[in-house]
């Protein structure tokens, strides 16, 4: 090879690599992603407090958050409270979201990362708007997929790498991003809610109550406060209590959480049959429960159970078993002097004993919950159903048949199987081994007595 040959060679292998270089610039400036640091929504950092309404949009419609001083509501909700601590979360979420890098701002590409329109066909994507007081737009975004990459998160500019990524596209027309932030964002209205709105513990329901439509009653009582099953009361003959099937009582209260909610006055309550049920608490505050039926909304042929609620103090409505000795059985006998022992004791530990809340402080908890509740009616999960409305045959089932009892053999004949004597005499003397017969006194004089 000459060197003519050579030094051509050189400065096309020079080109080549001009070219390349060229080449990969261009396309790092049209379609690689750039990195930046730079926040998703720069006017958050200044105005995250002013936002007084969230609107976010998804296949499961539009819901509407709107802030004041009582906190945050639900507008589909009738403005049932929603829960205060996701709302701020979220408005944290986007004032701290990074962008980490441009990705692309072609329309026909935006749907790979999950950034079509929220209305689009099987569409993943949540738009988020946010407002001020005088209902002004401060920001609005779209947010897509998820990031999984098989290398793993991409890291911020700084090097640390963030937990969760979005793909999300700040302004409309604008380039997408690969987002740092948690904004994993719930379209659900009922995700926006506090549902549980009930809480009266297991340890405090000392009866229940259930009135039915049709007029039948059922009435439970616990034996004491430590007994997880109640006593049924007025148990009809043939009847018997099912084991276990009050045990769901004690603790119908606690914890409660509804999984819909509306405005008591939207529901028809006067011609649907209503059940109420009432728990009294051991020191006399009274839950009142009235429920009906409704179909499903979307699913005619299942039901559910609508429930609204009112709290009263009154120590005295409680049902209670017949007698005290009844219920615990008769008290073993006690020695002499144990009588007198056994009272010292009660005393004294009576004088040691909690006391219960005070008529004042039950009446400012009813009134407390009245607040809460009053005006709301709660669909109650389908499991808690029975604890509300338990059927007769619920509680009670047919008393077992009694068992067959041996034939008794009545005395006379038990006598006639006596074996006679060995020596045949049926036992009646003459033998040497007879009973000798008995001798008459002597013989009485007369008028003598």
């Amino acid at each position: 090879m000459n060197e003519k040959t050579v030094k051509t060679l050189s400065i096309a292998t020079g080109v080549a690599i001009l070219g390349a270089i060229l080449f990969n610039s261009l396309r790092d400036s049209n379609t690689a992603a750039s990195s930046t640091d730079k926040p998703l929504v720069p006017a958050l950092e200044k105005r995250v407090n002013d936002v007084r309404s969230i609107v976010i949009e998804g296949q499961e419609g539009s819901i509407t958050l709107t802030g004041g001083a009582a906190g945050w509501a639900l507008q589909e909700k009738s403005g049932y409270p929603a829960n205060d601590t996701r709302a701020r979360e979220l408005l944290l979420a986007l004032r701290d979201a990074r962008r980490l890098e441009e990705k692309t701002a072609d329309p026909a590409r935006l749907g790979r990362l999950g950034l079509d329109a929220p209305d689009a066909d099987e569409s993943q994507s949540k738009r988020i708007t946010l407002k001020d007081e005088g209902g002004e737009t401060i920001a609005s975004v779209l947010v897509g997929n998820r990031r999984f990459g098989k290398g793993g998160m991409a890291a911020r500019p700084g090097g640390d790498r963030p937990d969760e990524q979005y793909y999300v596209l700040p302004e409309e027309g604008g380039p997408s991003y690969l987002t740092a932030g948690s904004l994993r964002v719930d379209g659900r209205a009922i995700g926006w809610l506090e549902q549980q709105f009930l809480d009266v513990g297991m340890d405090r329901i000392r009866a229940v109550r259930v009135a039915h439509p049709d007029g039948v009653v059922l009435e439970a009582v616990r034996p004491d406060m430590d007994a997880n099953e109640m006593t049924v009361l007025d148990v009809p003959e043939g009847k018997v209590q099912k084991a276990s099937s009050t045990a769901s009582f004690p603790g119908a209260l606690a914890r409660l959480r509804f999984d819909d909610v509306q405005q008591e006055s939207d529901l028809e309550w006067a011609t649907n049959p209503l059940t109420t049920t009432e728990y009294f608490t051991e020191h006399g505050l009274v839950v009142v429960c009235e429920s009906i039926e409704l179909p499903k909304e979307g699913d005619p042929d299942q039901k559910v159970t609508w429930a609204r609620f009112r709290f009263e103090v009154d120590p005295e409505r409680a049902p209670a078993l017949p007698e005290a000795e009844e219920a615990m059985g008769p008290e073993p006998p006690q020695e002499d002097g144990a009588e007198d022992a056994a009272e010292g004791e009660t005393a004294e530990a009576g004088d040691d004993a909690p006391e219960g809340p005070t008529t004042a402080e039950l009446q400012a908890e009813a009134d407390e919950l009245s607040a809460a509740t009053s005006d709301w009616a709660y669909a109650l999960p389908s499991w808690k159903t029975r604890s509300f409305r338990p059927a007769v045959d619920d509680l009670l089932e047919d008393a077992p048949e009694p068992e067959p009892q041996p034939e008794e053999v009545p005395e006379e004949d038990a006598a006639t199987d006596t074996p006679p004597p060995a020596d045949g005499s049926g036992g009646s003397g003459g033998g040497d081994d007879a009973t000798p017969p008995k001798e008459d006194g002597p013989p009485k004089e007369d008028g003598g007595e």
